[in-house]
């Protein structure tokens, strides 16, 4: 915290006596701000532990995934004058999007080929218990906060929905399905689909840019498309930055 002034010599012991309660209620009042935000990411960093010791796609695809959020985060709020605490609040709830894969049996989680219909109702619960696991998480470590367990829930829930409707678990659409989902949504994807794993080969950044801009405004929301097309640089040194460990 710094205060300053206009005027030479303006801060004598008695200005500075004056003041120094008000430094001290202001300073504590910011530290009351900033905690919930320490207290997601430690969360955070604590389920994707855990998580990791099941899910090969935890790890460096959380790091560049929450760059990716934070980029069309950073972005959208420009424009819209959210608040730097939304992207911050947003970039760190974003790794436990896929958190209830930690309930879905293994037989499926790792399967080498496709999913059969029956697998992939059984995969698309991973939702459900996503939002219940991210509720008990918050509660736990004492973040009671409204707004937060709405952006958590709403990341958790809707990453899957589409802007046709089509999307599941609860077949939202445009007008309803919320910003920060779109933005979770669209990171994940290219993430996904640019990484390799047991069942499929990594695809070329430009086959994944192709196929994003081909789902713009049909199933991904075309702002935070095309934010994130025009920064593809800044995407691949994200890339660059947190390779997989096997890279």
């Amino acid at each position: 915290m710094f205060f300053n002034s206009t005027s030479p010599s303006y801060f004598t012991e008695n200005i500075i006596s004056a003041i120094s309660p008000y430094a001290a209620l202001l300073g504590l009042m910011l530290m009351n701000e900033v905690a919930p935000l320490n207290a997601v990411k430690a969360a955070v960093d604590t389920v994707r532990d855990v998580a990791s010791l099941r899910d090969d796609e935890t790890g460096a695809h959380l790091l560049r995934m929450s760059a990716y959020v934070r980029l069309i985060a950073s972005e959208l709020a420009k424009r819209y004058k959210y608040p730097d605490e939304w992207v911050d609040m947003l970039t760190r709830c974003a790794p436990l999007h896929d958190i209830g894969k930690i309930s879905v049996p293994d037989h499926i989680l790792h399967k080498p080929g496709k999913l059969s219909s029956e697998e992939r109702l059984v995969m698309q619960q991973h939702v459900n218990a996503g939002v219940e696991i991210g509720m008990k998480i918050l509660d736990n470590f004492g973040l009671d906060k409204d707004h937060i367990k709405t952006m958590l829930k709403e990341v958790i829930c809707e990453h899957h929905e589409t802007i046709d409707g089509l999307g599941y678990p609860n077949g939202l659409n445009d007008d309803i399905i919320s910003v920060e989902a779109r933005i979770v949504a669209i990171a994940d994807i290219f993430d996904a689909l640019t990484t390799e794993r047991s069942y499929k080969d990594a695809w070329t950044i430009d086959g994944a840019i192709e196929y994003i801009k081909e789902l713009s405004g049909v199933k991904l929301d075309k702002e935070c498309v095309d934010i994130f097309v025009d920064n593809i640089d800044e995407i691949l040194l994200i890339r660059a930055r947190f390779p997989d460990v096997d890279a």
